[in-house]
């Protein structure tokens, strides 16, 4: 624990106080929601089997409640009135009703968890052996209140105060000031952990000394979420939904459980690469296997590609294994793949050879790509690469820098040294090696152009469907329409964050392939030697899998239930790709991996910020 925390601990044990008040809501015990009401929208399913209505649970509970609450008289308000409402207003049948509040208070002490750091700090005060008094404003009847402290490992307290309480609701008065007229203490003796501004002043002017904790999601909310833009969106009315709302929740709870923590000024995410993975990444992640989800339900098997879909097959696999609906779902693959492996199907002609794919020219040399272009090359001896070199007066480790180099060697290359037979060879063996899919597989890759896909359906002589979460729309519409096969994207719209820096933040870390052995009449994979062990990268992704696991844990039960809108889901990862500010620091020490990059990421993001984006 902090120091924060150790000045608490002494708070506590002066002899002053002999009193610890805590709230109970979002102070002592958590919720992986940030309102009590959004409970109504998992009670959803519940309610649709009772009875068939137009009008949402969640809409029918609100009003009942709010007519209670305009009706009572002074604080007069329980769960049971609100219950009575739904049936003598709306028609609900009373077996029905009571069904209904049951399951409302099983949801809610289900989903309830204790709060770690309020957790030591009573459990603090129990080791003084101090007074603990639990107030919380709520008609849940202290019955309710009393099994989620318990539920909780928190079975030691000494009074309980509820707004349901009879003996409060005759009083004119707020539960503060209440509890402490009935326990007849002094003011003075009491420390108060409360959890909003309101109860807040309403300690100050009482003269109780206080400490606010605030909810964690308000933490959420003021240091990360603040930042996402509304300059092309009313963000008020486009983040709205109750699984944006759960997210947010368990995210808060795991990372702001302590209010107190430090937090680097000028960052979204602390320059915490975990917290980078588990907020951003990790809602964007849920957001995508949400929708491959919704996607594949006539597929049989989805081939996640490497080395892209590697975090997105690992997180999808999650939401199955824990989804406990009956359905069938379509099982995975991870299947290693890459631009390079299926470049004999890339390219095709000499046309292809000129505009090849993702060329950077001042990074490509002439011994680059004689290595690339070796599945459609001949052997080549010292003397005939001698003089190719010296005809065309360019040395094989020097950048070309300009098109008219690059189209001289090429031209040269073509005429000298390409090898159709070689070629076609080449072709066969990647038809052999990707012999064993059908046309009921759908594959998952980021996506873009669609060049690697028409290549894979190519090889496989399968026309395999595609899931992208982008893609080029023209080169794509037209590369899927040649070789007759389908695309699904995620985003409308091209996203303007780097696509390297995405790439990166996706893929896996191990070795790319880069072409094909035959051993003992079957084909293997040849990877290349690039090895790398990016420590920021693991925690962004370990972040990002721990949310996930957490998500579909908390609400294995409910999956299916639970909606959002792709784009609120992705709107933290796409504001961090476009502004990382000075969580970019996180990248300092970080390589992108291509076969033209292998340049520092913070640098060149930096710079492509700095030149690109406005």
């Amino acid at each position: 624990m902090n120091t924060k925390y150790n000045n608490l601990k002494e708070l506590i044990s002066k002899s002053q106080y002999q009193y610890i008040f805590f709230n109970v809501f979002y102070t002592v015990i958590k919720f992986p929601f940030s309102n009590i009401d959004q409970i109504y929208y998992l009670m959803e399913k519940s309610y649709n089997k009772e009875i068939a209505t137009n009008v949402t649970f969640m809409k029918l509970r609100k009003e009942a409640e709010s007519i209670v609450k305009n009706s009572s008289v002074y604080n007069n308000i329980t769960i049971e009135k609100i219950y009575d409402c739904l049936n003598q207003v709306f028609d609900i049948d009373f077996d029905i009703c009571q069904k209904l509040k049951s399951i409302e208070e099983k949801l809610l002490i289900d989903f309830s968890s204790a709060r770690n750091f309020i957790k030591e700090i009573y459990d603090t005060a129990v080791k003084f052996n101090k007074k603990i008094i639990f107030i919380q404003n709520t008609y849940y009847n202290e019955s309710t209140i009393i099994n989620i402290l318990k539920s909780n490992g928190i079975t030691k307290f000494d009074n309980i105060f509820t707004a349901s309480n009879k003996q409060f609701n005759e009083h004119l008065t707020n539960l503060l000031e209440f509890s402490i007229n009935n326990l007849k203490i002094n003011p003075y003796n009491i420390l108060y952990f409360c959890s909003d501004n309101y109860n807040l002043e309403l300690a100050q002017f009482l003269d109780i000394k206080s400490i606010l904790i605030p909810k964690t999601t308000d933490k959420l909310n003021s240091y990360t979420l603040k930042s996402l833009p509304n300059s092309l969106i009313n963000s008020n009315s486009f983040i709205n939904s109750s699984g944006y709302d759960f997210t947010t929740s368990i995210i808060a709870n795991k990372y702001f459980d302590n209010p107190f923590r430090s937090f680097t000024e000028g960052s979204a995410y602390n320059c915490d690469p975990y917290y980078l993975g588990s907020c951003a990444l990790g809602m964007h992640l849920l957001s995508i296997i949400y929708w491959i989800l919704k996607e594949t339900t006539d597929y049989n098997k989805i081939l996640f590609m490497a080395r892209d879909g590697y975090l997105v097959k690992k997180a999808f696999d999650i939401l199955v294994q824990t989804n406990k609906s009956k359905k069938k779902f379509p099982k995975t693959e991870y299947i290693h793949i890459s631009r390079r492996l299926m470049m004999p199907y890339i390219i095709s002609e000499y046309s292809d050879l000129l505009n090849f794919p993702s060329l950077n020219l001042f990074k490509a040399t002439p011994k680059i790509m004689f290595d690339l272009l070796d599945f459609c090359t001949k052997d080549i001896n010292k003397k005939d690469l001698s003089a190719f070199y010296n005809d065309i007066n360019l040395s094989e480790n020097t950048c070309f820098e300009n098109k008219e180099n690059y189209y001289k060697f090429i031209k040269e290359l073509y005429v000298r040294f390409y090898d159709k037979k070689k070629h076609e060879q080449s072709k066969k063996a990647l038809n052999e090696y990707f012999k064993n899919f059908n046309n009921n597989y759908i594959t998952f890759d980021l996506g873009n152009y669609g060049r690697v896909q028409s290549a894979f359906v190519k090889a496989t002589k399968k026309n395999i469907d595609a899931l992208f979460l982008f893609s080029n729309t023209d080169v794509s519409i037209i590369e899927s329409q040649k070789n007759n096969f389908k695309i699904k994207t995620f985003y409308e719209f091209y996203p303007n964050g780097n696509r390297s820096f995405r790439e990166y933040i996706f893929s896996s870390d191990e070795p790319s392939c880069i072409g094909l052995n035959k051993m003992n009449g079957i084909y293997e994979l040849k990877f290349d030697n690039y090895k790398v062990r990016d420590l920021a990268k693991r925690k962004i992704q370990q972040g990002a899998i721990d949310f996930v696991k957490e998500y579909c844990e908390t609400f294995k039960n409910h999956i299916e239930e639970i909606n959002f809108k792709n784009y609120e889901m992705s709107l933290p990862f796409e504001t961090f790709l476009c502004h990382p500010n000075k969580d970019l620091e996180i990248f300092k020490h970080s390589y992108f991996e291509g076969i033209f990059d292998k340049e520092n990421i913070f640098d060149y993001i930096t710079n492509y910020i700095n030149n690109t984006l406005v």
